[in-house]
């Protein structure tokens, strides 16, 4: 990878992360109309899948992220 494909790729990194950000806010936003037990519930498997993704990315170890693929994680200069 060139460290030009690597840019393209952060931007699209960064990009996500606002979208997720914007879709959390919008999708509080809508619940708030339901029933404080029934937004509980909604926001439950959101937490628990956040959490897990938090969980793996604090972990120096996390066996996912430290998947060797040398190829592919090679910049090429």
């Amino acid at each position: 990878m060139t460290v030009e494909e690597q840019g393209v790729y952060l931007k699209i990194i960064e990009d996500d992360f606002k979208g997720m950000k914007n879709m959390l806010d919008s999708i509080r936003d809508s619940i708030t109309q339901y029933p404080v037990y029934t937004q509980l519930e909604f926001i439950k498997p959101l937490k628990h899948i956040i959490l897990e993704a938090w969980s793996d990315a604090k972990n120096p170890t996390d066996s996912f992220l430290n998947l060797e693929n040398d190829e592919e994680d090679k910049i090429k200069i």
